[in-house]
């Protein structure tokens, strides 16, 4: 990745073009997009093979080491949340006025509130029953256990013990440990209640279909996931911690987990969830609409603003000549 992404970056730097690397990928002296920090994330790992420890570490070691390489020969930094463009400045000694943070877009004919007869139809294409709640967790499901599936796993198994719990969880992510989750619903009989998807392309479905999300990560730089929920006009529980919280207005604060999650703090707000579940649509339907109004080319405008105003032209960027190989971004499922 980082051979080809230095022979992109000097095929474009060539023809004066701009290039924009990811993270520690690229190695290049013009811009970097950082949503995520090795230095500053710690692998849940204790339940993993011996091999599994030793190989992240080893990776996770060279990652950092390349993250700090790019971070300090960018001339500009964009980061996707507060929280990241702070860890970037403190981590790497970097200057703030070198580091601008600009939140992800999204598409809004694609994640918006659905009407009844959408949200009903997304059920039946995902196979859904059509009328009982469910809540969904959307992240990957490897050994390193970020985005808190076991916490939650323990959640449900202490609210389907309640048999007023009414509640049913789609999980949708790929990963070594999607075996392990489904045979663990399995023995604990809960394979009616806990769905394992796997990997999925069917994102848009989910959080359409959805009545909650819960997301209760240990390390996220931002959140796309749970912002897709949210356009979508779904109650999304987030750890504190995460960047897309710092962007949660106050009347939206009993949504956000304690950090580092727990298992009692994802039951009691869970039930909080259940005990008002027909009004959350309304109680997040501002925030909602504030999110849509923020589309992918509202970021892009933002990006080339900040990092390029020579491009800047009349009412939008002109076209970049090329950047250099980067990872995609994705919510993760």
């Amino acid at each position: 990745m980082t051979r080809l992404g230095r022979a992109e970056a000097q095929w474009t730097a060539k023809r004066e073009g701009s290039v924009i690397v990811n993270g520690g990928n690229c190695p290049w002296p013009d811009i970097n997009w950082v949503h995520w920090l090795q230095y500053n994330w710690k692998p849940r790992l204790h339940h993993a093979p011996a091999h599994v420890r030793l190989r992240q570490w080893l990776s996770q070691k060279r990652a950092a080491q390349a993250e700090r390489q790019a971070c300090s020969l960018a001339r500009a930094i964009v980061a996707n949340s507060e929280r990241t463009r702070s860890e970037v400045i403190q981590t790497f000694g970097i200057q703030p006025d070198q580091v601008h943070t600009i939140y992800l877009g999204t598409d809004p004919e694609v994640f918006r509130p659905a009407s009844p007869s959408e949200k009903l139809a997304a059920r039946k294409r995902l196979g859904w029953p059509a009328q009982t709640l469910t809540a969904v967790f959307i992240g990957a499901l490897g050994y390193d256990r970020r985005k808190g599936f076991d916490l939650l796993f323990d959640a449900w198994k202490q609210l389907c013990a309640d048999p007023a719990w009414d509640v049913d969880l789609v999980a949708a992510g790929g990963g070594a440990e999607v075996g392990h989750w489904r045979s663990q619903a399995q023995k604990f009989g809960l394979d009616r209640r806990i769905r394992m998807m796997g990997f999925t392309h069917e994102t848009s479905q989910l959080v359409r279909a959805a009545d909650v999300m819960v997301h209760p990560v240990f390390y996220e730089p931002y959140g796309l996931g749970v912002q897709e929920a949210l356009c979508c006009g779904v109650a999304a529980l987030v750890t504190r911690s995460a960047g897309i919280a710092e962007r949660y207005p106050r009347a939206l604060f009993d949504l956000l987990l304690e950090g580092p999650p727990s298992v009692d703090d994802l039951v009691e707000k869970l039930r909080r969830w259940r005990a008002d579940c027909d009004a959350w649509p309304a109680r997040v339907s501002s925030f909602s609409a504030q999110l849509r109004r923020h589309t992918w080319r509202d970021m892009a405008r933002e990006f080339v603003e900040w990092t390029m105003p020579s491009l800047m032209e009349g009412d939008g960027p002109r076209k970049l000549l090329g950047t250099a190989s980067s990872q995609p971004l994705s919510s993760g499922a």
